[in-house]
């Protein structure tokens, strides 16, 4: 059996939430499986092409409230039968939500 090799170069968080990826005029959305301080992996039925340059949106979305984290520019990297993977072009400065979101969303299952 193969050994696949990690190329990541920082810790990926898992999450769910949903995720507006914009190239151009088309509209991508989709649900963010993990994210990192460099790119995350969305889910999604309909994909961007490998190399296009995007526009991202993540939502984060609560019971009675929604917080919107717009602008992040980024280039999709990676392309499978379930979504794709997005390289930030500058690290997420919001990155400290995720955590806070996650805890948050295991608490409302439990």
């Amino acid at each position: 059996m193969e050994k696949k090799i990690e190329r990541r170069k920082s810790f990926r968080m898992p999450i769910s939430t949903k995720a507006i990826c914009r190239v151009n005029e088309n509209t991508f959305e989709g649900t963010i499986c993990d994210v990192s301080v460099t790119g995350l992996y969305m889910k999604a039925l309909e994909c961007p092409p490998t190399d296009a340059k995007c526009d991202i949106e993540i939502i984060f979305s609560g019971n009675h409230s929604c917080l919107r984290i717009e602008k992040i520019k980024g280039v999709v990297i990676r392309r499978d039968e379930h979504g794709v993977g997005i390289r930030f072009d500058d690290r997420l400065e919001w990155i400290a939500l995720v955590p806070i979101y996650f805890h948050k969303m295991q608490n409302e299952v439990t």
